[in-house]
């Protein structure tokens, strides 16, 4: 991930904390608390990792010394909203995410936002990819949280240590065994143009690595973004977790494929407004944690899945099956593939980003259109000391020639979601929220009916109207732009 970052597309993974004030809060607490937390000057490993070659050129596999102190004015840096409310918040995020972290000291930052209203604050977290995979960083985040109020309980994330062995195990580049770094290395060639046509050459042939690894449907033509600027758009939202959960029993699915659904609806819906659907769908790439999948002999734990979205089905039940298919049959062909063939088709899933970034060659397709990653997340409302979690979002990286990544995690009975998206012609970010939300009560009201007889176009906003759940379709209303 070192090797393949540029200014225009910081390789980090964040998550978006919002607090809400005990109760008889002074109007000072956040700013006091803020000042408490600079005191812990002192990290855990891997919070205290520093790259020893920031001056030569980056390896595949890092190289890492730990240092006694953190510099707490970078790590912890105070922010107060211009503008407060949400649009201020994410107007902030926005700006921060486009800034990549600083190499010369350890791979993440806490940023301390105030001035929200109402005496609400957040922290806006980034964690370099080299740093912790995706699940252990929320799980090292988390472990700082109470289920309780504590008064007395204010430790930070970066001075508590690993709680269990799979959050010790994540740390230094997840997902990538030595082997496998060493291969993406040779395969990307450096910064040379040779090293860009070998690499190109080695990406022509991925969908041949082995006849029954997972399929990498390709992106349509003239759908991938070039990310000229470090201009992004934020957006934060929640899902309710009930409707999510029905559309999967009546479906006899996942959450996961139910989530990727509504996506693809709500992509679908935009862009045939304007006048821009193409004929193929859009394509998606998920994490795949393997370790779950039982695939525990790997030394890597992560590898990703590439899914058509189905945006060409216009149907949305069937659009919900024909994700499912796909992922199901991603999952069979993970689950069966030799040690040595999943580390190949691992590594060059990853040479779509590193010949564009490194030869800036448009031609070279994405491996994907967006990104998807759900994490499990947590059941119960959450405290830190005697402020109140109230939402809980993480937002992934957004990759060269990918437009969108989306970030889902269940907390306290709602599926967060969190939005990152490049500037793009076809898309509104407040357009595609609430038509995702329309989607839902669309795909809700068309699995109320018999799978045989499911209305035709025509009949289906009728449907919605006496089957769909409504709370999706009021809370599209009030976040459609006026």
């Amino acid at each position: 991930m070192l090797l393949m970052e540029s200014p225009r597309t910081p390789y980090h993974l964040s998550a978006l904390v919002l607090f809400d004030p005990p109760p008889g809060a002074a109007p000072d607490f956040a700013r006091k608390l803020h000042e408490s937390l600079r005191s812990h000057s002192r990290a855990v490993p891997p919070f205290n990792f520093q790259l020893t070659e920031q001056g030569a050129p980056v390896r595949a596999t890092p190289a890492w010394r730990e240092v006694e102190h953190i510099d707490t004015s970078y790590h912890l840096p105070y922010v107060e909203l211009a503008e407060a409310g949400s649009a201020g918040l994410q107007a902030e995020i926005a700006r921060l995410e486009a800034v990549p972290l600083e190499r010369t000291r350890p791979l993440w930052q806490c940023v301390f936002v105030d001035g929200l209203g109402g005496g609400r604050f957040a922290w806006y977290i980034k964690l370099h990819m080299c740093l912790l995979d995706l699940l252990v960083g929320v799980g090292r985040l988390a472990g700082g949280f109470s289920a309780v109020p504590r008064p007395d309980s204010f430790a930070p994330f970066w001075a508590l240590a690993a709680k269990t062995p799979q959050q010790a195990a994540g740390l230094r580049v997840p997902g990538l065994s030595k082997r496998l770094a060493q291969q993406v290395q040779a395969l990307s060639g450096g910064y040379g143009s040779l090293g860009a046509a070998i690499a190109r050459s080695a990406l022509q042939a991925r969908q041949t690595v082995q006849h029954d690894a997972p399929d990498i449907p390709a992106v349509p033509p003239g759908t991938a973004s070039r990310h000229d600027s470090n201009v992004r758009v934020a957006r934060t939202f929640a899902l309710d977790e009930s409707c999510v959960a029905r559309i999967a029993a009546a479906a006899d699915t996942t959450a996961d494929c139910v989530l990727l659904a509504l996506w693809g609806g709500a992509l679908r819906r935009r862009l045939i407004a304007r006048d821009a659907l193409p004929e193929q769908s859009l394509t998606v790439c998920t994490p795949v944690d393997l370790a779950r999948m039982g695939r525990t002999e790997l030394e890597f734990r992560m590898s990703a899945a590439v899914l058509p979205l189905a945006t060409d089905v216009a149907d949305p039940a069937q659009r919900l099956f024909a994700i499912h298919a796909a992922m199901a049959e991603a999952g069979r062909r993970l689950r069966e593939l030799s040690h040595r063939n999943l580390e190949v088709y691992t590594g060059r899933l990853l040479l779509p980003f590193i010949v564009r970034e490194l030869s800036y060659d448009d031609e070279v397709p994405p491996l994907a259109n967006l990104s998807f990653a759900r994490l499990p997340g947590l059941a119960e409302a959450q405290y830190f000391g005697t402020a109140r979690v109230a939402e809980l979002y993480q937002l992934p990286s957004l990759l060269d020639g990918q437009f969108l990544g989306i970030g889902a995690m269940k907390y306290a009975g709602q599926y967060a979601m969190g939005m990152l998206m490049s500037a793009h012609r076809d898309f509104c970010a407040d357009e595609l929220v609430a038509a995702l939300f329309e989607s839902c009560d669309e795909l809700a009201g068309a699995l109320d009916l018999d799978f045989g007889e499911l209305p035709g176009a025509g009949n289906l906003a009728d449907s919605m109207q006496r089957r769909g759940c409504g709370q999706c379709s009021a809370a599209a209303a009030a976040m459609r732009p006026q």
